[in-house]
């Protein structure tokens, strides 16, 4: 079966979406890059810490783009969050 390129945006989006909704730290990062990488998306960042934690106040955080998806990202962890 082949995707059409909605689809497989669709798909990226729904990937990102669920690891927001269900962050397992250092392990939601690499899905999103390894995901990222299969659809020829932008690839967010390598960490360069460990993840910070649930607490968006303990992220130095940024506005980003992930999947055509408004989110705040940790510069440093790379922890996604919901604008």
């Amino acid at each position: 079966m082949t995707c059409t390129d909605e689809q497989v945006s669709l798909m990226y989006r729904d990937v990102v979406r669920a690891e927001i909704a269900n962050w397992v730290p250092e392990a939601s990062q690499r899905l999103i890059q390894r995901v990222s990488r299969i659809v020829g998306a932008p690839v967010v960042p390598d960490a360069t810490e460990a993840d910070h934690g649930s607490n968006p106040g303990d992220h130095a955080l940024m506005s980003d783009w992930v999947a055509g998806i408004y989110v705040l990202r940790c510069s440093t962890c790379q922890r996604l969050f919901k604008a």
